[in-house]
């Protein structure tokens, strides 16, 4: 009897002790996201109280946006939503690498947006996205963002 349970004891042991960081994840528990290389603008006062967008300060239909070849890239007003309306804009990922998209408005002064992108593929069940990386914007004060994963919420502080 003393046999079968110091057995039992180091069947325990050796499946306690295998290397779980080698086990595939378990992809029927992962919810994944919906892959779409849209960035989405919303245009705050300096104190984000108010969406510049919805109280009308900037007019959306006079924000034109061009890439770094100086072609117009398009984009729509969304929302409202619970931060209110946004500017979603079709980021082109391909080529991956570095992209700027010059932004003016009327009344406004003009700014860029630039970022690098490349494709992230760290999950096994999920993915492959575009990942954003070295956001930066000119004139106006980028709220800093955890994610960097697209579709990305970006927050621009305009006075």
């Amino acid at each position: 009897m003393l046999k079968k349970w110091s057995l039992l004891l180091c069947a325990l042991v050796l499946v306690a002790c295998t290397d779980s960081k080698h086990d595939p994840e378990d992809c029927a528990a992962v919810l994944c996201m919906a892959a779409s290389d849209t960035l989405i603008l919303y245009f705050y006062d300096t104190t984000e109280s108010s969406n510049r967008l919805d109280d009308e300060t900037i007019d959306a239909t006079t924000i034109e946006i061009r890439d770094g070849n100086n072609a117009i890239v398009d984009y729509t007003v969304e929302g409202p939503t619970n931060l209110g309306k946004y500017i979603a804009v079709a980021v082109p990922a391909k080529p991956y690498g570095p992209k700027q998209l010059n932004i003016t408005f009327e009344g406004g002064e003009p700014f860029t947006i630039s970022f690098t992108t490349s494709l992230s593929d760290d999950s096994e069940c999920c993915g492959p996205y575009t990942a954003l990386d070295d956001i930066e914007a000119t004139v106006y004060t980028l709220k800093p963002t955890v994610a960097n994963l697209l579709p990305l919420n970006l927050t621009l502080l305009i006075d």
